[in-house]
């Protein structure tokens, strides 16, 4: 999975781990090459070593192979590309360029023909087309050179290896839809055979909604790792940087004519609604056609804040079109709590269909209506699209709880006794679930990647819980105990956010753990009846076809559970008395001296030799045998302050969730220091 989130740095960071992953060659000198570019980048004021990541290296052996894993690289290098082509300049694109030329001829000072592939394809998007004959020209002349392939390649001005993936039929289908929905009041007059000159009452109407297209919804998008810019180019309308500041211009009535069902020709959009339509129908799942019919509706009301007839229409078509009928009410019922009013030729029409629908009325039964499994995706999930920006505010979807309160002792013991505290401590509980993570990330994930600084104050309270509980044994019984106050105390909105932050958590590493789907699991069922749908499974459904994120482990299997039920009693009364650092490098000198162990690997073989342990109290201990893990001096015996080597001084961490055997002499000697911000750290002396 690449990056979720499209800014500058991560569309850099995007084309550099392309370009460095096509060849795993002499991947130490491109490595100190790529660290040069960073510190350059660092220098401007662009940190980018967080968004780089791993190279993904792919193995190429002939031209089959070539062509699949071009059309991977370039399929993941799209959107990035299409923004560094759209927001830099001139310079700031010659600059990404001339790093990525590097990267491809610096192994061995010749340009082969993958590295060759892609920066044809990102100097024509980027430059005048056919520029890389220009830049492999003045790379011969400087004494580099390129292979037999890469002649024949440019020879015959090949891009057979990009048709598929450089396709923007997907971005090009939303955008004529969004345009369609903002023009529409003027092609109903058109309709009506209204003059030009009445078209223009409806110019500032359109000017706001088409920079609100070319602004918001395309920001929104982009936190989805998805630039429209290039399809909104395409379709007339001009994005460009100058100055640093971002402009956009259309043609008002071109668009008009553009969309007139006489004209013909292939600008034609009235055509391509039709295409548009038929194409999400065919090639979007349930999310992306749910992202976008969110962003619809919001064109629909306005900056008034009303629904008109020809809208509501076109909403009830389109989903329709795309297996979404059965949604439909809930959709425009969301508006209502928007403040949102429907004129009255649309009060009419969604009356009529309700009738037609269902007998009982369904403004009476409202409070009932079940959000769809499918809704949490374009409602609530990464791109919180239940906020939409109308009129410069932002209108949060919000319902009171109407739940009674009841008393929490644990809670209460551990100053946690309010939705904020509870909040916070489920997503630290998630957050610190892989073992790889410490209590500053808790508090960073929370404030940056969250956007949510309000709950910064009942971090402290989580971290002196954290140790209270752990000191009596009390963690998973205090995460039931939170669960269960979720799903008694707070509002199904506020239930919605919080699977949404969860959720996030999870996509945040890239992997899906075991124990993250074990918590996932034990709220969504708790929550199912607050919410009304199968939060579980749409959320896990939705990470894994979103972001290509599958669970690491679902678990053992019912015959395999039996068999380890099965184990004799005395075998395992007499493993308790083995201390935890025991197991863990037992284990792992059974792999190996040198072998570099997940933490499930880990804990798997000690479930098979010693008796199961639970997987949060597994890896606390892992983490209180890693010399250098941050948050290993939570845990005894690394409470306080040492010098010397105990005998749970057992693993070194190789990079997170990765840990070998830990060697003084190759590792160093570590040790527990109490720091100048008056906190313990391990140190290397």
């Amino acid at each position: 999975m690449f990056e979720i989130k499209l800014t500058k740095e991560t569309a850099i960071a995007n084309v550099l781990r392309q370009m460095m992953g096509i060849s795993k060659e002499n991947m130490d000198t491109k490595m100190e090459y790529l660290q040069k570019v960073l510190n350059e980048y660092e220098s401007d004021g662009l940190d980018l070593r967080e968004h780089v990541g791993a190279f993904g290296v792919r193995e190429i052996t002939d031209k089959k192979s070539l062509a699949k894993h071009i059309n991977i690289i370039i399929k993941d290098c799209k959107h990035s590309a299409n923004l560094i082509s759209i927001e830099f300049d001139f310079a700031e694109k010659q600059k990404v360029f001339h790093g990525l030329a590097n990267i491809a001829v610096i192994a061995d000072h010749i340009l082969k023909l993958p590295e060759t592939i892609l920066l044809n394809y990102l100097a024509d998007k980027w430059f005048e087309k056919g520029t890389i004959h220009t830049y492999v020209n003045n790379l011969k002349e400087s004494g580099l050179s390129t292979n037999t392939e890469v002649d024949e390649y440019l020879a015959n001005d090949s891009s057979d290896f990009r048709d598929i993936a450089d396709n923007d039929a997907d971005e090009n289908a939303i955008v004529c839809l969004l345009l369609k929905m903002i023009f529409l009041d003027v092609l109903e007059s058109q309709k009506n055979q209204e003059a030009d000159s009445d078209k223009l009452a409806f110019k500032k109407e359109i000017d706001e909604q088409m920079q609100y297209l070319a602004g918001w919804i395309r920001d929104d998008y982009k936190t989805l790792g998805i630039e429209l810019g290039t399809a909104m180019i395409d379709l007339g309308i001009n994005l460009n940087i100058k100055d640093g500041k971002f402009y956009m211009n259309y043609d008002f009535i071109g668009f008009c004519n553009k969309f007139n069902e006489a004209d013909k020709g292939s600008l034609n959009l009235h055509e391509k609604v039709e295409e548009a339509i038929e194409h999400i129908s065919k090639n979007f799942d349930d999310y992306p056609k749910n992202v976008l019919v969110h962003h619809l509706k919001s064109i629909a009301v306005g900056t008034e804040k009303t629904l008109k007839l020809p809208q509501t229409k076109l909403l009830k078509l389109l989903m329709d079109r795309w297996d979404l009928s059965s949604e439909f009410h809930s959709t425009i019922e969301s508006l209502w709590e928007w403040e949102v009013k429907a004129d009255s030729e649309a009060e009419i029409y969604l009356k009529n269909l309700e009738k037609k629908d269902d007998p009982v009325s369904l403004k009476d039964e409202s409070d009932k209506t079940s959000k769809t499994g499918k809704q949490i995706a374009s409602e609530d999930e990464v791109a919180d699209s239940a906020t939409v920006k109308t009129d410069d505010k932002n209108i949060k979807d919000q319902q009171p709880s109407k739940k009674s309160k009841t008393k929490y002792p644990l809670l209460e013991k551990y100053n946690l006794s309010s939705k904020e505290a509870v909040t916070v401590y489920l997503l630290d509980r998630m957050i610190m679930a892989d073992g790889n993570k410490d209590q500053r990330e808790s508090i960073a994930f929370v404030k940056i990647t969250l956007g949510k600084p309000e709950l910064i104050p009942f971090i402290m309270n989580v971290s002196d819980a954290f140790d209270n509980a752990s000191e009596n044994d009390d963690l998973d019984k205090l995460v039931d105990v939170s669960i269960k106050y979720v799903a008694n105390e707070m509002s199904s909105e506020e239930i919605k956010d919080l699977l949404a932050y969860l959720a996030k958590i999870i996509i945040a590493d890239e992997v899906f753990d075991a124990s993250e789907n074990k918590l996932l699991r034990k709220c969504c069922e708790a929550w199912d009846g607050a919410l009304g749908w199968d939060a579980y499974a749409s959320l896990v459904s939705f990470i894994e076809v979103k972001y290509g994120i599958t669970i690491d482990d679902l678990g053992t299997s019912e015959d395999d559970s039996k068999s380890k039920k099965q184990k004799s009693k005395e075998s395992i009364q007499d493993s308790k008395k083995i201390p935890a650092w025991e197991k863990i490098k037992a284990a792992m000198e059974s792999f190996g001296t040198d072998y570099v162990a997940t933490n499930k690997e880990i804990m798997d073989y000690c479930n098979e030799h010693y008796g199961e342990v639970k997987d949060s109290t597994f890896r606390t201990y892992i983490i209180s045998c890693t010399v250098n893990h941050d948050t290993r001096v939570h845990y005894s015996p690394n409470k306080k302050p040492r010098t010397e080597l105990l005998d749970n001084d057992v693993l070194f961490q190789v990079k997170k969730g990765k840990v070998c055997l830990y060697d003084p002499e190759k590792h160093g000697d570590w040790h527990i220091k109490l720091g100048d911000d008056g906190k313990l750290h391990p140190v290397k002396s």
